[in-house]
């Protein structure tokens, strides 16, 4: 009948995808950024695919949405399997690209469990890297409980961040104010 029909449409299986597809998608993207087509094949990568995903992300040249599917593979990383995902990124030479993949993933990680997170990026050695992993936690708890993000981040200790770090807080308690 005509309803299975159209539920049949509507709920159809996710197509697994590999990272020749997200390598072809960088080939292809030129000067249209397609996010649908991103998403499906990102959707379509199993997590024991993010190391090798993530690496052609910075061999990719001439796409300049790398930095988009890289933070939304590591924080999809961060949500189901963290502690992977920082092994991963400890792998990583550059340290750039390394501080950029483990804030991604710490940022998924405080979407399931804030306080493991903030933990593991205050142990961090001080500098940009932590910086940039705290801000990355304090926008995802922010988005949810600014004045929860304020505490956890308040909990450091003093000199421990920066602007970089407070702005994700009181960027989003402003857009819920």
């Amino acid at each position: 009948n005509s309803a299975t029909e159209a539920l049949a449409v509507i709920v159809q299986p996710k197509r697994t995808t590999t990272v020749t597809d997200l390598e072809t998608m960088f080939r292809t993207a030129g000067t249209r950024w397609d996010s649908k087509r991103m998403y499906e094949v990102l959707d379509g990568l199993s997590t024991n695919q993010f190391p090798e995903a993530i690496s052609a992300c910075f061999k990719a040249t001439g796409f300049s949405r790398q930095y988009v599917v890289i933070d939304e593979l590591a924080t999809r990383w961060g949500q189901t399997d963290p502690q992977s995902g920082l092994a991963f990124a400890q792998t990583l030479n550059n340290w750039s690209q390394r501080a950029q993949v483990v804030a991604g993933i710490l940022k998924g990680w405080a979407e399931n469990d804030p306080t493991a997170a903030a933990t593991y990026a205050k142990q961090l050695p001080a500098g940009q890297s932590r910086s940039q992993a705290l801000g990355a936690i304090a926008s995802v708890v922010a988005a949810q409980n600014p004045e929860a993000a304020l505490a956890l981040m308040n909990n450091l200790p003093a000199g421990q961040f920066g602007q970089s770090v407070l702005y994700p807080v009181f960027r989003q308690w402003v857009n819920r104010s």
